[in-house]
């Protein structure tokens, strides 16, 4: 885990070898960079292969957060420095972020071998920009 922000995006590159930029429509980032990888057993003894596909479920905590709270998770791949994708928003996915109480969010993502950022999407109807005729959509990452 490290933070995105910390000088410049430095500590980031040093870690885990990428900066994070933050993706059009969502707010700053509320977590640390998360890199979640995993491994299963090779053909032979004392080999793994990296498995990439397959449910994962952790939980995280953001201060001050509550459960109106608009909080995605972006999920960025190892070693680009693409932007992220919100991985809530991918089609054909179960992904969520889902309130568990007291500042915890339970995050559930269909892949991992990647780095993953909880960040606030932007609330793009709060400041009513749309015809008063109209009917204002906020989608995620807007």
């Amino acid at each position: 885990m490290v933070s995105p922000d910390d000088y410049s995006g430095l500590i980031a590159t040093a870690e885990l070898g990428r900066l994070y930029p933050l993706t059009t429509g969502y707010g700053a980032a509320l977590s640390d960079v998360m890199r979640i990888e995993r491994f299963s057993a090779g053909a032979t003894a004392g080999e793994f292969v990296r498995t990439t596909t397959g449910e994962f479920v952790f939980e995280v905590f953001v201060a001050g957060s509550t459960a109106a709270s608009r909080v995605r998770v972006l999920r960025y791949p190892i070693g680009a420095d693409s932007a992220g994708v919100d991985a809530v928003a991918l089609d054909g996915t179960a992904n969520s972020v889902v309130w568990a109480g007291d500042g915890r969010w339970t995050v559930t993502v269909d892949r991992v071998n990647a780095d993953f950022l909880l960040v606030e999407d932007v609330d793009d109807c709060a400041a009513s920009p749309c015809h008063p005729q109209a009917v204002c959509t906020d989608p995620y990452g807007g």
